[in-house]
């Protein structure tokens, strides 16, 4: 992640956290230093509350629980429709630890985790880092193993050889069929450098060791991770936004002159977010994007990291409460900085935005908490927030931070066992297929005021849903936010003719869903068929449990199983 904070932000809003290290990390204890907080609490009265809260308040479910709310769900045949974009299903790799565990001590790949990987359907992967990357010199991940370099871990300062080079993180693309993505060093690096890992890649090209066959060129570069931030532990890599801006730009030039079909990404951030600090420099992006607005091609941004709490010992209601406003969240911050950046350029375009890094973040640095990052509750904000992406189209690419490892990033444990996440992008991925498809959803509202760095909601629903179609098959990923309540679904399809069940639908729910052991089997999975109700063909009724991830599957009437 970001720029290698025990806080996560710098000011803390969650718009960048430092890299986790890996399996040596001890549960709750980060290896690296805080970054200074700038920014002070919100309200977190709870409110729309009463026993549905009192449950997780006192470490689990509410008992007894309250009765069952109905939630109604229509497919509508009009509206406008968008192309189901497979480029949100990204996630981020380190060279650190041999990549988080993917290799073993001889730099061959753990074929059981690759396995595990492959099973998320991944369009594109991030490398070599978050902070890492401002230490990464790719040089030395070139070459036989035995005759490699090694690099500095950008948080022990210890150096390590490099196993997970540029060679192996291109085959890793190769075995998943990702899109890669590299993050050039503007830090420690020069625009030199990085021109010569492009003309290393892209000109004189690289080999799969596996298949035998050319690798193909990395079109997407980013310039730097996150510029952005002060790393407390890590003064040396500060850079002013005016010496930033004049990197870039060298570095821009250079990498074009060695492949000029190159697309590149600018790393910004808003000073401000809703009047809270997101950044020790406040002329960064003026600074920046003035200089490189119109030579850039998209902007990445890392506003995905929530509900992160800077404030100590924040209730399970409040945590659990502002990770479910998580995604309408940062829709409003998305919202509210492409509009910063077409005030800045008058005329000029602003360019795509990547969500280069988005994960779950409660709190950093202050024990349990900080591992409900890995908790059923975090993988809720993930699939939401991949929801709320697909649907409003304006975020080209996402990279969940991170595959493996990485203290309770990754969506694979240090052991090898899937965490929630893991189950939860598998499911966002089986139904991101296709073409997005206007909805209809009734359901109670809740009014919550803000939490942590998560905004007030005056009416957030209890369910959201999603629903792909891919020619002869319909899929819908609910997510069920109450967490006390059960949900009645009814589901009705019969605006685009007759439907039925392909399959059981897969219902994922937990005993605890604010679980901080990071054990395996924390999510239980359930299979039913969707009941068909009265009215006419094509609707249907589910029961979801609290807190719950669900995914639905249907097939065209007639059509071949």
């Amino acid at each position: 992640m970001g720029a290698g904070t025990g806080t996560g932000t710098g000011t803390g809003t969650g718009t960048g956290t430092g890299d986790r290290a890996g399996p040596a990390a001890a549960p709750g204890r980060p290896r690296h230093g805080r970054r200074r907080l700038l920014a002070a609490t919100g309200a977190l009265a709870v409110a729309g509350g009463g026993a549905a809260w009192l449950g997780l308040a006192n470490g689990g479910r509410a008992a007894p629980p309250a009765g069952p709310h109905p939630v109604r769900v229509a497919v509508q045949a009009g509206g406008a429709r968008r192309p189901a974009e497979r480029g949100l299903l990204g996630s981020n790799v380190q060279w650190v630890d041999r990549g988080d565990d993917l290799l073993d001590a001889a730099g061959r790949f753990d074929e059981a985790r690759l396995a595990r990987v492959r099973e998320l359907g991944l369009a594109g992967l991030r490398y070599p880092g978050g902070l890492q990357s401002d230490t990464y010199r790719w040089q030395a991940g070139m070459g036989p193993l035995e005759a490699r370099g090694s690099n500095e871990h950008a948080h022990s300062r210890r150096r390590q050889p490099t196993l997970m080079g540029t060679l192996e993180f291109l085959e890793l693309c190769e075995l998943t069929g990702a899109e890669p993505l590299l993050t050039a060093n503007l830090v420690t690096g020069s625009a030199e450098e990085a021109a010569g890992w492009v003309r290393a890649v892209n000109v004189d090209g690289l080999r799969s060791r596996r298949s035998g066959r050319p690798l193909p060129p990395v079109r997407h570069w980013e310039l730097g991770n996150e510029p952005y931030l002060k790393p407390d532990e890590r003064p040396d890599l500060w850079l002013a936004p005016a010496e930033f801006a004049r990197r870039a730009g060298a570095a821009a030039d250079a990498m074009r002159a060695a492949d000029p079909g190159l697309r590149l990404g600018l790393p910004l951030t808003p000073a401000r977010r809703r009047g809270i600090t997101s950044s020790p420099y406040p002329d960064f992006v003026p600074t920046v994007y003035g200089a490189l607005a119109g030579r850039v091609d998209w902007i990445a941004v890392h506003l995905g990291y929530m509900p992160f709490f800077w404030t100590r010992s924040p209730s399970r209601e409040d945590l659990y409460l502002g990770a479910m406003a998580g995604a309408a969240t940062v829709r409003a911050d998305l919202e509210a900085f492409r509009r910063e950046l077409a005030a800045l350029r008058p005329g000029v375009p602003v360019p795509p935005f990547w969500l280069t890094e988005f994960h779950a973040i409660f709190t950093l640095g202050q024990g349990a908490s900080d591992a409900l990052i890995a908790s059923p509750a975090g993988a809720l904000y993930v699939a939401d927030l991949l929801r709320m992406l697909a649907q409003d189209g304006g975020v080209a690419r996402a990279h969940q931070w991170s595959l493996t490892g990485n203290w309770y990033f990754g969506t694979l444990h240090q052991d090898g066992h899937a965490r929630p996440v893991h189950a939860a992008l598998a499911l966002v991925s089986q139904v991101l297929r296709g073409e997005v498809l206007p909805l209809a959803v009734e359901v109670e509202r809740v009014a919550l005021p803000a939490r942590g760095s998560a905004a007030a909601q005056p009416a957030l629903p209890w369910l959201e849903a999603l629903a792909c179609r891919d020619g002869d098959r319909l899929q819908l990923l609910l997510i069920h936010k109450d967490p006390a309540r059960r949900a009645e679904l009814q589901l009705d399809l019969s605006a685009l003719g007759d439907w039925v069940p392909d399959g059981p639908a897969t219902v994922l729910d937990a005993e605890d869903p604010m679980d901080t052991r990071d054990a395996a089997g924390a999510w239980r999975r359930a299979e039913a068929v969707p009941a068909r109700r009265p009215g006419g063909a094509s609707r249907f009724g589910l029961a979801l449990p609290p807190a719950s991830l669900a995914r639905l599957g249907f097939r065209r009437g007639g059509a071949a199983a």
